[in-house]
């Protein structure tokens, strides 16, 4: 399907991650759903292309937000990797909490949490070559984050690749 050649390999893996969404928009892919993959809300679907996992789409909910990750995959290997925290900031003063509440809360009871401000926004973005991380960005409210360290980066590959071996064994169950 797709080949990376070394000296465009970052190019040819947007195409291709921008062909895997593509694909997913318009529903071509095979897809086999894991729900119920955390006690507030998770999902773990894997999307397949002529049989061949391509793309894992994986979402874990909390009380105030989700962290998610997406899995690209070309010929078996992971390229690509994108990742995606967002968390609300719950008034920490009792009184404060109870007035949003109260004023956010429709005729059913259903209260409109996305009225709050946000805690966290990032968004992040992996290269990946032979489980390890090539190239990055780290994206916090929309904008480019420029400081991060080795060890950063060194304990995101082990998270990124512990979950994606995570999933490539719960799809095949």
């Amino acid at each position: 399907m797709f080949s990376f050649s070394q000296n465009n390999r970052n190019k040819d893996v947007d195409k291709y991650v921008t062909y895997i969404d593509k694909n997913v928009k318009a529903k071509k892919f095979t897809v086999k759903q894991l729900n119920h993959m955390s006690a507030l809300g998770g999902a773990v679907t894997g999307y397949y292309a002529n049989k061949k996992l391509v793309f894992i789409e994986t979402t874990y909910g909390g009380m105030d937000g989700y962290h998610s990750f997406n899995f690209y995959i070309s010929s078996d290997t992971l390229v690509f990797v994108t990742e995606r925290n967002e968390w609300t900031k719950i008034p920490e003063n009792q009184d404060e909490y109870d007035r949003y509440i109260k004023t956010h809360t429709n005729k059913n009871g259903d209260v409109d949490m996305t009225k709050l401000p946000l805690a966290a926004d990032d968004y992040n973005t992996y290269y990946i070559d032979n489980n390890t991380i090539v190239g990055f960005s780290f994206k916090s409210f929309g904008k480019l984050k420029t400081q991060i360290f080795e060890d950063d980066i060194a304990n995101k590959n082990k998270e990124i690749v512990q979950h994606y071996q995570s999933h490539l064994k719960e799809l095949n169950e």
